[in-house]
């Protein structure tokens, strides 16, 4: 016989696929938390500070790694790192970001690409299609999303 004390419905499974891919990214990208390994590994820098000009909130500075850059989601090999600065200047890691070149993506396929059923936002000034995920940092906004409320550019350098 077995007994289970505490158990509610709504608690998120181990095997809930979003729980198990935000896990995955984040063993992916946890040796980034110093920006200069991330810059070893082939990230630069591709923005300054972005922030919400239409509300509140920020991604932080993007990192990229254009090796990475084809028309594969891993979330092993996230192509885009989103960096917080911080009052001391550092760099804090807050989140990533799988991308897809579009033109290559929709060439191939007729729907944006999805993951975990939320589309991947269209950026047509940078050519990508990327869903930002918040895993470094705690979003009200959700942890997928595309602007982290609680992230700003106040320190910036």
């Amino acid at each position: 016989m077995f007994i289970f004390i505490g158990c509610k419905d709504d608690v998120t499974s181990p095997e809930d696929p979003e729980e198990k891919g935000i896990e995955k990214l984040r063993q992916a990208t946890d040796r980034y938390h110093d920006v200069e390994v991330a810059i070893e590994d082939g990230f630069v820098q591709a923005d300054p500070c972005v922030e919400n000009q239409e509300g509140s909130g920020a991604i932080g500075i993007p990192y990229v790694n254009m090796d990475r850059l084809d028309t594969t989601i891993d979330l092993n090999k996230p192509e885009v790192l989103f960096y917080e600065p911080q009052q001391d200047g550092d760099l804090r890691l807050v989140g990533a970001e799988p991308v897809v070149p579009l033109e290559a993506w929709d060439e191939k396929e007729s729907d944006p690409p999805s993951l975990f059923g939320h589309e991947f936002h269209r950026n047509e000034a940078d050519g990508l299609y990327g869903l930002h995920m918040w895993i470094w940092k705690e979003n009200p906004a959700g942890t997928i999303s595309f602007w982290h409320t609680d992230i700003s550019c106040e320190y910036t350098e």
